[in-house]
């Protein structure tokens, strides 16, 4: 099925001089099969084999070992030990990380730009407060956060008559999530989806160490070990004693050249050969232990690399659905964007995902203490290089969604979206980020209170009680922090697709919810107007008259 998204009054088309570009007015096309259909036949295949392994090779390993733990230390509480005020703070903590991101979403919507210069306004007194702090300990270490003040008050500067448009977005954002609820819900069931996938991972990467016999402490496989020691692997308990060929013909010839040498010499050539052994056998193992640590490490970045973005995808439908709502095909409803995201372009958000998984693998082996000179740079490059495909990935998923492209012809729908419009995305990123990020700060915050007192006023006078107080605290803090981010992160999709759909087709905007397309309009006319006119938007949409802010 093939259909176009742009709707244009015929009253006030755009000259044929500054048409729209082409790849603002895509052909949709939701029914044409799967998209990178292989990537999402691999992907099931791996997610199958981790479980079966994680089943049959780590289960075992978990039950056995409890079964030991129970048999030599059983567990023993104290009998004045009282785990309710524990649940009922950690429980509190929730409540209020919960409740605060659902207001924040609101007061968000209210007044976007004075939460963006707030958390300007926090940012540089936790740096002043750093500087102050530091000159009681070693005044010379002040001039740290100095320089951060100063490349913060330059960054601000810049930025700062930019606020009004990203408030904008934001406030567009806002709405669109606030119009499905239930997105929230489905961000939180695919966490946990993610979640059982950390467990099989886990179950299966014990499993796979112990079945390959990889001793952790030296980073290297044990090829000799099993000789004399049982391995006991789902119940069954057998030696085994590895036989290599290249060895054995090695073992052979050092008889037949034996015969020849004298005691000494025969000594002296068996320590020699004893050692090339050795080094041949440590330096196998140590690159045994590479290759399978990677493929272990790359199993669990890509399943939890494409779960998270799964979560994307099915955000930027939900915001077309939202922004193109008169459309009755309801290419963009919650039910068919989680069928696609399972479905027909499950593949492509595979392949988007594969390559941070592979990149982020790497660079576990770069990430260690003892570097070299080569090992950061190496480390420097795939950090940047990782950056740059994340980046890209979120925009090219969304396109996806939006258009039903293939990975490769929506990251090069993004390329020339990015050429169009300049680096006004990065910069808008960075203000919305920003802010984004002391608001997860402020709940987690608050939360900690919450839990805290909780617990203080809760639990009864004790010893432990202070610590108890600290330690709930801490985990409230995450909790806090952990409810915030499920809104924060479905509000930076938000933002980011409608970015996108600005840019696809802002006439549709106008026949779903004008009060935005008016704003979002009158942001691009004030600070863009360059790259307004040479989209072919400007003749098209007015600047509209002043509106009133919050």
């Amino acid at each position: 099925m093939l259909t176009n998204i742009a709707v244009v009054d015929n009253k006030s088309e755009p000259t044929s001089e500054n048409n729209p570009p082409a790849y603002q007015n895509p052909q949709l096309d939701f029914n044409n099969g799967w998209k990178d259909l292989g990537f999402a036949i691999v992907f099931a295949i791996h997610i199958i084999v981790v479980i079966v392994v994680g089943l049959v090779l780590g289960l075992p390993i978990v039950l056995q070992h409890m079964k030991q733990i129970s048999l030599e230390k059983p567990l023993r509480l104290s009998a004045d030990f009282d785990i309710k005020p524990f649940a009922y703070s950690l429980s509190g903590a929730a409540a209020v990380g919960g409740l605060l991101s659902f207001l924040t979403l609101f007061a968000l919507q209210l007044c976007a730009g004075h939460f963006i210069k707030c958390s300007f306004f926090i940012l540089i007194m936790m740096q002043v407060l750093l500087g102050v702090g530091l000159f009681f300990v070693f005044p010379p270490l002040c001039v740290i956060p100095g320089v951060f003040i100063l490349f913060t008050l330059i960054f601000i500067s810049c930025v700062r008559k930019r606020i009004t448009f990203a408030e904008a977005h934001l406030q567009a954002g806002c709405a669109s999530l606030r119009s499905h609820p239930s997105l929230v819900l489905v961000a939180v069931l695919l966490l946990i989806v993610e979640f059982l996938w950390f467990i099989f991972w886990c179950l299966m990467f014990m499993g796979v160490i112990r079945a390959l016999n990889i001793d952790l402490t030296t980073n290297k496989v044990n090829m000799t070990s099993n000789q004399t020691q049982p391995a006991t692997i789902y119940g069954l308990s057998t030696k085994t004693s590895p036989i290599s060929a290249p060895t054995f013909l090695m073992n052979e010839t050092r008889k037949k050249r034996m015969n020849s040498y004298s005691n000494d010499e025969q000594s002296q050539h068996m320590n020699t050969s004893k050692n090339l052994t050795s080094n041949t056998e440590q330096g196998n193992s140590g690159f045994i232990y590479k290759i399978v640590v990677f493929f272990l490490l790359l199993s669990w970045y890509w399943g939890a690399i494409t779960f998270g973005n799964i979560i994307n995808f099915i955000t930027a439908c939900t915001v077309g659905d939202w922004w193109f709502s008169n459309d009755d095909s309801g290419l963009y409803t919650m039910s068919n964007s989680i069928k696609r995201a399972f479905t027909t372009n499950i593949g492509t958000i595979c392949f988007g995902s594969l390559f941070q998984a592979i990149i982020k693998a790497l660079r576990f082996f770069t990430d260690g203490r003892k570097k070299s000179i080569i090992a950061c740079i190496i480390d420097c490059i795939l950090q940047i290089i990782e950056k740059l495909i994340g980046y890209l990935n979120d925009w090219a998923f969304t396109f996806a969604a939006l258009t039903g492209e293939g990975f490769v012809q929506a990251s090069r729908s993004f390329i020339t979206l990015f050429k169009q419009r300049g680096w006004t995305a990065i910069i808008n990123d960075s203000i919305v980020g920003t802010t984004l990020m002391f608001i997860n700060l402020g709940i987690g915050i608050i939360s900690a209170a919450a839990g805290g007192s909780i617990i203080y006023i809760t639990m009864i006078q004790s010893p432990e009680k202070h610590i108890a107080v600290i330690c709930v605290s801490l985990i409230s803090f995450v909790i806090g922090i952990f409810m915030s981010s499920i809104i924060t992160t479905l509000l930076t999709s938000c933002v980011r697709t409608v970015f996108v759909c600005f840019a696809l087709n802002p006439a549709a905007l106008g026949a779903t919810h004008p009060e935005h397309l008016e704003k979002l309009t009158k942001v691009w006319h004030k600070f863009y107007p360059e790259e307004f006119t040479t989209s072919g938007y400007a003749n098209q949409f007015k600047e509209p008259p002043v509106y009133s802010q919050c």
